[in-house]
């Protein structure tokens, strides 16, 4: 029987077709989504009434449903009161209300119809009308909107057009099987003459979840505890949903705080059998063993006791929350999420099972900062590893901005109150935009124009970020790098860097030999920005030189063109296993101390001669590294390997000597580079700076002029937050890339390469540029 056409069928607008992410945000690209088609208009809930009236509910749950769960704690209270060893839990209740059901389901024919919707609902979405306009939320919205109770004033959140969005973006993530057909040699997706991107089906999943930075209080945790709670409740035979964050005490009340009350407020029917109490540690969603002729699913959800990168290792994860992971200061994120993504997945990712979600703030900077920075930049939509389809990290980044979904400016419908306000919008009492609210703020700090006043509209840019760039403002500001140089030039890195993750190693292994790039986003060490000139790679040659550690005159490697490039290196002390050197810092918690290694293409006059500083084409840094190996052997030839690989000169910090111990011990002393003393006027005895507290001044002003004058050329996106996340010129010895860079810096003001081949084989010309500058 077909359904009355309502008189206000004309009045209702066409359904979208597509959803954008992230977009109008000029630090990202945005992401474009097809939606499902809606289904006849009448059997959309909502239809038939006038537009204004339409507004998201909740569904009523019948009648009979409540009476039924009542009648089934009763009775089973009622049987056990005789026994006084056997006590009323959870499963008894749930066998009960379902001898009860199956008793009575001639009776029951609308709430068995209700809940075949309900099951319908959860797993392809949900159709309503608001506002006139048909609309879907993706299934698992339609849970958590429904199902998972908080505590709020109605007992559940309330319905956000920003969430929709949102969850329309994961709903992809959970689900795609499509990449790009065209990508260049960094991974990049190459587009279609009229801007478009062709994507082909590769039958599987390639996503292993989403990356979110945040403003506070968005609820994100709760929306993960809900998808993880939705999908685990369905799902047979697995380890099941767990959380993690970056502390135990964290993930410990996300579980007994969000979890556990959500579960308990679940009505009974949609309760998969499970035999954990209210106070445990863990919900098991299972039988007990001696249950016999009933089945559990064999799951549970639980969290971590720890934030150990190692957790969930072996386990088979069907959802994992990873949260705050922008607060880890005591395990490094992108190990972590190494040994996670695998609990998600099997075959390297060939075949996914489980999904993962990562939101965190970022305003409390800590050294996980700066690594969760790195896995939102590996997971760029736009950049995939044409083998797999799947993005460096394998998940994808989204954001929303602070003014989307802003509390206090919501309307009635759900719209976040943003651009202009609409009539009806006015009508409902609004008299600014989210917006001009957060901009008014901003603007009264920047009018005071005080260190104090400017402290407090950075930390205001990241609690509330309205771009995707506020999230990762930095500090520096206060020592004298130009921030906005640096946001400027972090926003072009992310809309498209150059950069390559990768490894030097030993072509065919052998030690001392040829050196090879080797590009792995996922475990790379270094970060490659430009390969070196093809007349200085693996060139060297031996020269005698006097060896202190032998005293004596012996014969060592030395670069063939040494004044090209200058690698610092800014090592770390390596005591043994459980007892490497700890640092600790004023404005974070204690952590592992890591070796920064920093190549700078060093300036040529023969390239730039006659231009401004601004203009140079050389003097800009093209690897860096941070990382803190099992040994400083290992830390060290890593070092050895790209000097070699670059033909470049290394300038170590001295006050610990372990780089400079290594290149002589191992015949490579030419490589290493000395600074004039001026006071004698001749070069000191050892290579490098000899004490990095002494030579804190001149490493910040050379940093501060690079970043003044270079910053628009360089490409090395974590050296660039480096200099914005340090809150001090004290704090150096905490940030172990940007020591580096420094000590490069310093080092590429020695004329010691230079004077030595002049004496030796007379200048460099011209042409030894002239394959990489058009000049």
């Amino acid at each position: 029987m077909t359904k009355k056409k309502s008189k206000y069928e004309t009045d209702y607008l066409p359904a979208d077709e597509y959803v954008v992410i992230n977009n109008n945000d000029t630090d990202l690209h945005a992401i474009v989504l097809s939606l499902p088609k809606p289904p006849p208009l009448h059997l959309i809930d909502g239809y038939g009434l006038p537009p204004e009236d339409q507004r998201f509910h909740r569904l009523d749950i019948p009648r009979k449903l409540m009476d039924l769960e009542a009648e089934s704690i009763s009775n089973t209270k009622e049987d056990l009161s005789t026994n006084k060893n056997n006590v009323v839990t959870l499963l008894k209740i749930q066998k009960t209300f379902w001898i009860l059901f199956h008793e009575r389901y001639k009776d029951l024919k609308k709430e068995i119809d209700f809940i075949r919707k309900v099951w319908w609902f959860r797993l392809f979405g949900y159709w309503c009308f608001i506002k006139g306009k048909p609309t879907w939320l993706p299934p698992r919205l339609f849970y958590y909107l429904n199902y998972f109770a908080m505590d709020t004033v109605s007992g559940y959140a309330d319905y956000r057009d920003c969430d929709r969005r949102e969850y329309i973006f994961k709903h992809y993530c959970w689900n795609t099987t499509e990449t790009f057909s065209r990508l260049d040699e960094f991974g990049f997706a190459i587009p279609e003459d009229d801007g478009s991107y062709k994507m082909i089906d590769l039958l599987r999943r390639i996503c292993f979840g989403d990356a979110q930075t945040k403003n506070r209080r968005r609820g994100n945790t709760s929306k993960a505890c809900s998808d993880g709670m939705e999908v685990t409740t369905r799902t047979i035979g697995t380890t099941g949903f767990g959380i993690q964050s970056y502390t135990e005490d964290s993930a410990k009340s996300h579980f007994k705080e969000k979890v556990l009350p959500a579960w308990d407020k679940l009505p009974v029917w949609l309760k998969p059998y499970s035999t954990s109490g209210r106070s445990s540690d863990v919900l098991k969603l299972d039988v007990a063993k001696n249950d016999y002729g009933e089945r559990g699913l064999g799951t549970q959800v639980g969290y971590a006791t720890t934030a150990a990168s190692k957790y969930f290792d072996g386990k088979k994860m069907v959802y994992l929350l990873t949260d705050e992971e922008g607060k880890t200061s005591n395990c490094s994120v992108s190990e972590r999420w190494s040994v996670n993504k695998h609990t998600l997945a099997q075959g390297d990712g060939m075949i996914l099972f489980g999904y993962s979600s990562h939101p965190s703030t970022v305003n409390q900077l800590t050294d996980g900062s700066g690594d969760y920075q790195f896995l939102l930049s590996s997971s760029n939509f736009y950049r995939r590893i044409a083998s797999k389809g799947q993005t460096p990290s394998g998940l994808f980044r989204v954001f929303i901005p602070a003014q989307d979904g802003l509390e206090g400016f919501i309307d009635s419908y759900g719209y976040s109150v943003t651009g202009e306000i609409k009539d009806y919008q006015r009508r409902e009492g609004f008299k600014q935009t989210s917006e001009e609210y957060l901009q008014g703020e901003r603007d009264l700090l920047l009018k005071e124009n005080t260190p104090e006043s400017m402290r407090k509209f950075r930390e205001h840019r990241q609690l509330f970020p309205m771009r995707y760039s506020d999230s990762w403002m930095g500090t520096a500001g206060d020592i004298g790098f130009n921030m906005e140089n640096i946001d400027k030039r972090q926003a072009e890195l992310r809309r498209e860097n150059p950069c390559v993750r990768g490894n030097f190693e030993w072509v065919n292994g052998i030690f001392g030999g040829d050196v090879e790039f080797r590009p792995n986003e996922e475990s790379g060490r270094f970060t490659l920005g430009e390969k070196p000139f093809d007349h200085v790679i693996n060139r060297k040659v031996q020269v005698m030189m006097y060896d202190p550690l032998e005293d004596k005159e012996v014969l060592m490697h030395r670069p063939m063109h040494a004044s090209n490039y200058v690698m610092g290196v800014d090592p770390f002390n390596f005591l043994g296993k459980g007892k490497s050197q700890m640092i600790k810092s004023k404005t974070s918690s204690n952590r592992h101390s890591d070796g920064g290694l920093a190549v700078l293409l060093k300036y040529n006059s023969s390239v730039d001669k006659d231009k401004s500083m601004y203009d140079w084409d050389t003097h800009r840094f093209v690897v860096t590294y941070r990382n803190r190996h099992g040994s400083t052997d290992d830390f060290n030839c890593d070092a050895l390997k790209c000097a070699i690989y670059f033909g470049c000169m290394v300038f170590p910090e001295m006050n610990i000597s372990n780089t400079y111990e290594y290149f002589m011990r191992h015949k490579f002393g030419g490589y290493l580079l000395f600074s004039l003393d001026h006071f004698t006027g001749r070069y000191k005895p050892k290579p490098g700076i000899h004490t990095l507290e002494g030579s804190k001044q001149d490493i910040f002003t050379a940093l501060r002029d690079y970043i003044e004058y270079r910053c628009h050329k360089d490409v090395m996106y974590e050296f660039l937050q480096e200099c914005k996340d340090i809150k001090g010129i004290e704090e150096m010895r905490y940030h172990d890339l940007l020591a580096a860079c420094g000590v490069a810096l310093v080092g590429a003001q020695s004329q010691y390469a230079e004077e030595l081949y002049s004496k030796e084989q007379g200048s460099y010309s011209l042409d030894d540029y002239l394959d990489v500058f058009n000049v």
